[in-house]
């Protein structure tokens, strides 16, 4: 039955933005239902913050990723860019004082 659960959630519902709230509170209701213990709620409710957060990180490196390389592509100066080039004209001004 667990499995069957586990399957349905990850199938039909996705586990990107789960809180701890909801998963207990959606978990708990199959549990007053019937066929889930007390074990396996808590279970359940680990496994699916779990996956929820490895999703959350995924999702998050891949926007990085992305907007690094449009970032990239347009060819903006960084801010580290920035501070070196104030660095050397700062140099150049006080070099010919």
């Amino acid at each position: 039955m667990l499995d069957l659960l586990r399957n349905a959630f990850h199938t039909g519902v996705g586990a990107a933005e789960l809180t701890k709230e909801k998963a207990e509170k959606f978990v708990r209701e199959l549990a007053e239902k019937g066929k889930l213990s007390e074990g396996e709620v808590k279970t359940f409710v680990d496994e699916i913050l779990v996956k929820s957060q490895k999703q959350k990180d995924k999702f998050d490196s891949s926007l990085e990723k992305l907007i690094e390389g449009v970032l990239n592509k347009m060819n903006l100066v960084s801010r580290k860019d920035l501070t070196e080039m104030e660095e050397r004209l700062m140099k150049k001004i006080e070099e010919t004082k």
